[in-house]
């Protein structure tokens, strides 16, 4: 069960991406919040930080290793899709709008045997990130 729910939340993190310049987005502190539906049991509602800068508009809780990305930009939307070398995969979508965020990840766990699909919506929380660890 913790393997399955570490899976599902480094599915969630998207590595650094350079396209805020592009998009309709605040910069500073956001905080998300994620359901996750499609399991056998029900995990409850959580929320994570991130940062919005010039480097980075996507969700993301830690730096993720092992998962190949390919994103996409169209105007306030990233869409992505994630390969795993343990066998997980999954697509994204991410919208913008200013100070608000909504976005849906679709993942199919590394036994392939389970999909599951993460609703998040996030909302800008103020001017100042947190230093870097």
């Amino acid at each position: 069960m913790r393997t399955l729910i570490r899976f599902i939340c480094l599915s969630l993190l998207i590595p650094q991406l350079g396209l805020t310049a592009e998009l309709n987005v605040k910069h500073g502190l956001w905080t998300a919040n994620v359901e996750v539906t499609g399991l056998p049991i029900a995990l409850p509602p959580h929320s994570f930080n991130y940062c919005v800068d010039k480097n980075s508009a996507i969700p993301q809780e830690k730096q993720m290793q092992g998962c190949n990305m390919q994103m996409q930009h169209e105007g306030n939307t990233v869409h992505w899709t994630m390969h795993c070398d343990n066998g997980g995969k999954g697509v994204g979508t991410a919208t913008y709008q200013w100070d608000n965020m909504q976005a849906q990840v679709e993942l199919t766990l590394p036994d392939g045997k389970l999909s599951l699909t993460s609703n998040m919506t996030g909302k800008w929380s103020g001017d100042t990130c947190p230093a870097a660890k």
